[in-house]
């Protein structure tokens, strides 16, 4: 999985670090320093998504230039396929009728634990993992956790009480997806036991070999 993160920057023309507000200065200056040494070239900026620091430079910049990549980038996709078969995927759709009251803030708090802690019960490390609850008041509260061992992360804000709205959860693990699947159905087992709802999509996969059939073979400038 490595392999495909590298990657990932290694095509970047932009790079952004972002959660910058949890590093001090002198650890930004030495990831400042890597991005220099192995990705030579990259524009680089600080933002945190949480507090807004940096997101208009960095909507400024998107919006000043355009796209000019300066090189090929060698792939070998065998390997990075292998990479991307490790991680099990899901995307899964809840809707609450509205009928009952449901606390948001303590429904998401409680699912976020009962998914995380199964997950890492069955040895499965987790990739990246956000639910998002929608209230029909238009209101939303996200939960994130994008690594082991991490404190959830919530943004956003409820009201105590809300009545209908959905739930959209993401789950990238490194793991079988059919395990995902069992686990998220566990904690919702648990979570919306007493809570009217309806499953209106749940999709577990594993990503599918990359064949491309058409390659840039050079930069025409």
């Amino acid at each position: 999985m490595g392999y495909i993160y590298r990657k990932q920057i290694e095509e970047a023309e932009l790079v952004v670090i972002n959660k910058s507000d949890l590093l001090t200065a002198g650890q930004r200056a030495r990831l400042r320093a890597h991005l220099a040494r192995e990705y030579p070239g990259r524009k680089v900026l600080e933002i945190s998504a949480l507090s807004g620091a940096g997101i208009e430079a960095w909507l400024d910049l998107l919006a000043a230039e355009e796209s000019a990549p300066q090189g090929i980038m060698d792939m070998d996709y065998a390997r990075y396929g292998k990479g991307e078969a490790l991680l099990g995927w899901l995307n899964a759709t809840i809707a609450f009728d509205g009928q009952r009251k449901i606390e948001g803030a303590a429904l998401l708090h409680t699912l976020v634990h009962a998914v995380t802690e199964g997950l890492q019960r069955k040895g499965i490390s987790i990739a990246h993992f956000k639910m998002i609850l929608h209230a029909d008041d238009g209101s939303s509260l996200r939960v994130q956790v994008t690594r082991d061992g991490e404190k959830p992360q919530f943004a956003g804000g409820l009201d105590a009480e809300t009545r209908g709205g959905k739930l959209l959860i993401n789950l990238r693990a490194e793991g079988d997806p059919e395990l995902l699947a069992a686990t998220v159905r566990e904690g919702l087992g648990r979570t919306l036991e007493e809570v009217p709802h309806t499953v209106e999509a749940f999709a577990h996969f594993r990503p599918g070999q990359p064949r491309p059939t058409h390659r840039v073979a050079e930069l025409v400038g």
